[in-house]
């Protein structure tokens, strides 16, 4: 999936992105957003596994630690249940 803003403008930090699914909108187009990517576990959009970018991704100071996620998500509906898994913390 090629991560956009809100613009529709591909993104080159690797921290930051949009992701659809459905009705849900997963993003860290904002300053200190920290997702690299979102993947759908299951064909009803309720289990998502999230992966985290290295602290200061794509610059000279990228580091291997990975201290922090920050994303936001919008379009879910009352009592909508959604399971998240993040990964590549440390």
């Amino acid at each position: 999936m090629v991560r956009t803003d809100v613009d529709g403008v591909v993104c080159n930090y690797v921290s930051q992105g949009t992701w659809d699914f459905g009705s849900l909108v997963f993003s860290s187009e904002f300053c200190s957003g920290n997702i690299a990517s979102v993947e759908a576990l299951d064909e009803t959009n309720s289990a998502f596994e999230l992966r985290t970018a290295p602290d200061c991704a794509g610059t000279e100071n990228e580091t291997n630690y990975r201290t922090w996620f920050h994303f936001s998500i919008a379009g879910g509906v009352k009592d909508q249940v959604v399971n998240l898994t993040v990964n590549n913390l440390n």
